[in-house]
């Protein structure tokens, strides 16, 4: 991710009123740990609390509960972003085997939370 970095999240107009989703965005700093995270969607949102704890400082998440309506211009990025070799999405509702969505090296995104998982835009 670019130093001055942007990222946004948003939701698609057509979500059910009681549309409810984990997104997690993680920064990744050492390669060591990049080769040892969770890639699946499901994976990691139901391993992220062991995952926090055994990287520590290694990584950054932010963590987001998103619901229908949800719209957020501008995220509140990890101080040290620039330094990140990697940077991933995960969500608790896209297919379980499907792969985290890889943002590494944009600097400007929008992450549209759509009813079958996320889209970059």
């Amino acid at each position: 991710m670019h130093a001055n970095g942007q990222i946004a999240i948003t939701t698609a107009a057509n979500l059910d009123t009681d549309f409810e989703a984990e997104v997690d965005i993680v920064f990744v700093y050492s390669e060591a740990v990049l080769n040892q995270l969770p890639f699946e969607q499901f994976a990691w949102i139901s391993t992220r609390e062991e995952q926090i704890a055994r990287f520590g400082n290694n990584i950054d998440v932010l963590s987001f509960t998103i619901a229908a309506g949800y719209d957020q211009s501008e995220v509140a990025l990890p101080e040290r972003q620039g330094e990140a070799i990697a940077v991933m999405v995960f969500a608790s509702h896209a297919d379980p085997v499907a792969e985290g969505i890889d943002i590494t090296g944009e600097s400007e995104i929008v992450l549209m939370v759509e009813s079958w998982g996320i889209s970059v835009e």
